[in-house]
């Protein structure tokens, strides 16, 4: 199999080493060509430039852009898109859902997931200690994921879901689908 790893930092040296290891062809990327070619521990430039034989070494522009990479969480009986439309097909279930605590779409846009839970506390005055997300997405990426909050009132924070794509490039984050849940 061919595959191509994005990054030579120590995660991509260690999947490209193993995938090596189990036979298969292995092509690596990344945006500063000659600083890791010159990076002790990484392959010399004349060992590469020696490999590529004819073929032209060049730089990936891995990212460069947050929109050419997305990241969309799943949940169980859900799927959270970075997209302005609503990720409930039919709006009535956003209203039947039961519990004490609310659940929104956070979607984000050049901004860490901890700078876009504390731009979210702000807009909502509440503290950042109440709202609780699975897992970092990548802050070069377009990214949604759910985030729970605590001990604030489900109507509040309806009034604060604008998905534009407007306020997502002005303020980096948006919130979207406003429901109660348990956990």
């Amino acid at each position: 199999m061919r595959i191509a790893v994005l990054g030579t930092g120590g995660v991509g040296q260690t999947i490209a080493g193993r995938a090596v290891e189990l036979g298969h062809e292995v092509s690596m990327g990344t945006r500063d060509v000659e600083g890791t070619l010159s990076r002790d521990g990484f392959v010399p430039t004349a060992a590469v430039r020696d490999f590529a034989g004819n073929f032209e070494v060049w730089a990936a522009q891995h990212k460069a852009d947050p929109d050419d990479f997305v990241v969309q969480e799943r949940q169980p009986g859900l799927q959270c898109t970075v997209s302005t439309e609503s990720d409930f097909p039919n709006p009535e279930d956003l209203d039947s859902a039961k519990g004490p605590l609310v659940a929104v779409t956070l979607v984000k846009y050049r901004h860490t997931t901890p700078a876009a839970i504390e731009g979210l506390a702000r807009l909502l005055n509440m503290p950042v200690k109440n709202i609780t997300a699975a897992g970092l997405k990548d802050r070069t990426a377009r990214s949604a994921q759910m985030v729970v909050l605590e001990g604030v009132d489900l109507e509040h924070v309806r009034r604060h879901c604008f998905p534009d794509e407007n306020v997502l490039r002005e303020h980096g984050f948006f919130i979207k689908d406003a429901r109660r849940c348990t956990k």
